[in-house]
């Protein structure tokens, strides 16, 4: 996400995201680094407020 609307160039804050995914099976691993914007996040229904974060996410999911 670029941050276009500050007219101060300086304190335009830029929200970068990287990551990968790798499956085997059932098994998923994800990796991911980034920068992510605070306030209201929902996925699935569930909403939640997250504060800004900065820094490297590990997920890990398995199916039965």
């Amino acid at each position: 996400m670029y941050n276009y609307g500050n007219d101060i160039k300086f304190d335009r804050i830029h929200y970068y995201n990287f990551g990968s995914t790798y499956t085997k099976g059932k098994t998923s691993l994800s990796l991911g680094y980034g920068r992510q914007r605070g306030g209201l996040i929902c996925l699935g229904g569930i909403c939640r407020f997250v504060p800004n974060s900065t820094g490297l996410s590990i997920g890990l999911s398995t199916s039965l």
